[in-house]
């Protein structure tokens, strides 16, 4: 893809220069209850006509003025009048209980280009045993039913492996198309078809949702991190950031709106005990992990109310971030212990409440964007006294992406497909009345004042455009992408040397322009998983032609092994080469023994190497040359031998003699 990135310019943030939608102005909660964004302040009351009971997952999406449309818990669907939509019941193929225990289990989304069509997208563990995740999306349409809604499509299902709770969204650059991420905790170890082996690592999956419906081959990135099953994970307003934590590191994560890729940006070890629920603040420069703040920029975290149980954190439209107030007098024991699914959560001995009332609590940092106490922690901002209340612990907040909160004056669109025709921009806000607006066509030398410019790109491609709104001498910038189809949409590498990646590996042809695809193997999905040598071709179709890209997959001459081994240790508990410990290049497993002269085996084993380290030098420590009683052993000639399986399958083996002294 032809990409021409210039990083975006904000130029001055003023509260005028953002406008309202209210997409997010009603949230739906446990049980049978509504806080109304419609009016400042929000108003809490008990709502018996919209009944609702879940754990953890829940959505709501209302219309641009307000109006309620759809909530859920991901698997029953009901509409504004709280009756269950058409098509409305189990419609992710989860049971209902597992999904409510997902900890973002349902998120709603617009479908690109449309004013009727609605994306519910499901997560959860449709078995028991934690292995057993489920990513799928349904289709709603609101104008049927009356105006109500009906499901139109379920059981779509996109995903089904070792998936973690995490689910959220972000805009793509060209502010029209979105994506979807969920993580993937990779499992090292199988016990009877179960994994049970995670060494933090970690493959973030990207999800497409255009004009053309959801792309059913993600975007891939696989890191290592401590991304643990439960918790949430939310993008930062600007959506180019990623965050979740555990009970002590905070993981922050760029992202690639362009392309959908995730790079670990740092992780910060922080004495935080658990890390469920999780919110950034509106200028992104504060974090807020349950009841503690963390500044980014100073690498302060402070302790800002006394809040002893996990909650989910959600903000709201009102730029406050809320929290589900279940403190109680009556704790229960929430262990994970039993699941195989997670290394970590929270400490043992980490408690979740219960309410034994029929009291409904919500709690708020009113002023999210002060450091230190001055945020306002408010822990009893809003009750109710709700006769629906019932023994059953519930803190969940509906799952908003932040872009619902950030409507810069600057934010534009476009009308244009294909290279060779005019562009026409315009800005989102048509209720304002600006001072002037100008725009910048990054690398081509074009730049006008004018309310709304056409512009005809070169070439084919993702270019790049600033926006700034004047408005009473204040300035707002806005820089997103705009996409030109045509022959350059594919970003594929045109050769692929075996030797250099490890197989298998996915050729991924994605992009927003193309509708299908067509590859010389006959998938017709926009990724296709190559595991031998071979020219792979793909025919990308999108409105304005078809186009094919070529990839040659071929295996260099320099497939092999690197290895350091030494050939003597010295067992004498000085902590100095006291370990027969040996460095490894391009393995993805060994098995190893060593026996004395006599053949009498001393040790064996056999290592897994992390998919993500196969191509970095890793050390392995083989053998402390003691016997298995723990004794050393006496000093002479060892003979080892080791087998490698490179990252390419291919196999070979080196032997030795290993000098033993004390």
């Amino acid at each position: 893809m032809n990409r021409r990135i210039v990083a975006a310019a904000l130029i001055l943030i003023h509260s005028f220069h953002l406008f309202a939608q209210k997409e997010a102005a009603n949230w739906i909660l446990s049980p049978n209850s509504l806080l109304n964004f419609n009016s400042s302040p929000p108003t809490l009351s008990y709502a018996p006509a919209l009944p609702f009971s879940t754990w953890e997952s829940a959505a709501s999406i209302s219309d641009a003025n307000g109006n309620l449309l759809f909530y859920t818990d991901g698997d029953t669907v009901r509409g504004a009048d709280g009756n269950i939509l058409p098509g409305g019941e189990d419609v992710s193929y989860i049971p209902a209980l597992l999904l409510e225990s997902t900890t973002q289990g349902a998120l709603f989304l617009q479908k690109p280009g449309s004013s009727n069509l609605f994306y519910l997208f499901s997560l959860g563990h449709y078995q028991e045993g934690y292995g057993k995740g489920l990513f799928s999306y349904s289709v709603i349409d609101k104008n049927l039913n009356g105006g109500l809604g009906s499901v139109i499509s379920k059981y779509n299902h996109l995903c089904q492996d070792t998936l973690a709770e995490k689910m959220t969204a972000t805009k793509h650059c060209n502010g029209r198309d979105f994506w979807i991420v969920i993580v993937k905790c990779i499992a090292t170890k199988l016990q009877d078809g179960v994994p049970i082996g995670f060494n933090y690592l970690t493959e973030f999956q990207s999800y497409l949702l255009t004009e053309n419906g959801v792309q059913a081959s993600p975007v891939k990135s696989v890191l290592k991190t401590h991304a643990v099953r439960l918790g949430q994970m939310k993008f930062n307003n600007k959506g180019d950031e990623l965050a979740f934590a555990d009970e002590e590191f905070l993981t922050l994560l760029a992202f690639d709106k362009s392309s959908g890729k995730v790079s670990l940006k740092s992780e910060r070890k922080l004495p935080l005990k658990n890390g469920y629920g999780i919110e950034y603040a509106p200028n992104d420069q504060l974090i807020y992990i349950n009841e503690k703040q963390y500044d980014i920029s100073t690498n302060t975290l402070i302790s800002v109310y006394n809040y002893p149980n996990p909650s989910q954190l959600q903000r709201g439209p009102d730029g406050k971030i809320y929290a589900n107030n279940q403190v109680s007098s009556n704790p229960v024991i929430y262990s994970n212990s039993g699941a195989n699914f997670t290394w970590s959560y929270a400490n043992s001995n980490a408690m979740l409440y219960q309410r034994q009332d029929s009291t409904l609590g919500i709690a708020a940092i009113e002023n999210p964007d002060i450091s230190g106490i001055g945020c306002q922690p408010n822990l009893n901002y809003a009750s109710l006294e709700n006769p629906a209340y019932f023994n059953k612990f519930s803190m969940p907040l509906p799952n908003f992406p932040s872009f619902y909160f950030n409507h810069p004056v600057s934010e534009f669109s476009y009308n244009g497909i294909c290279t060779g025709e005019p562009f026409q921009f315009f800005l989102n806000n048509t209720n304002i009345v600006p001072d002037s607006v100008h725009w910048v066509f990054h690398d081509t030398g074009y730049e006008v004042t004018a309310l709304s410019p056409t512009f005809t790109f070169p070439v084919s491609g993702e270019w790049q455009v600033t926006c700034t709104v004047y408005t009473n001498g204040i300035a707002m910038s806005s820089t997103q992408c705009a996409d030109v189809c045509g022959p350059n949409n594919v970003s594929l590498p045109e050769k692929i040397n075996l030797c250099e990646v490890a197989a298998p590996f996915e050729l991924n042809a994605l992009n927003v322009c193309t509708s299908e695809y067509l590859w010389s193997t006959g998938d017709t999905t926009a990724a296709i998983t190559i595991r031998e040598e071979g020219t792979y071709t793909v025919q990308a179709t999108n409105s304005c032609g078809v186009y094919t890209y070529s990839v040659e997959v071929f295996k260099g001459d320099d497939c092999k092994v690197l290895t350091e081994i030494p050939n003597i240790i010295t067992v004498n508990d000085d902590q100095t080469n006291d370990v027969f410990s040996i460095k490894v290049k391009n393995a993805k497993h060994l098995n190893y023994s060593v026996v004395n002269r006599w053949g009498n085996l001393m040790t064996k084993g056999e290592i897994t190497v992390p998919p993500a380290s196969v191509f970095d030098w890793n050390t392995f420590s083989l053998w402390d040359g003691k016997t298995e009683q723990g004794e050393p052993v006496t000093n002479g000639s060892y003979f080892y031998v080791i087998e490698f399986t490179l990252f390419n399958d291919s196999r070979t083996a080196k032997n030795g003699f290993l000098e033993v002294s004390k």
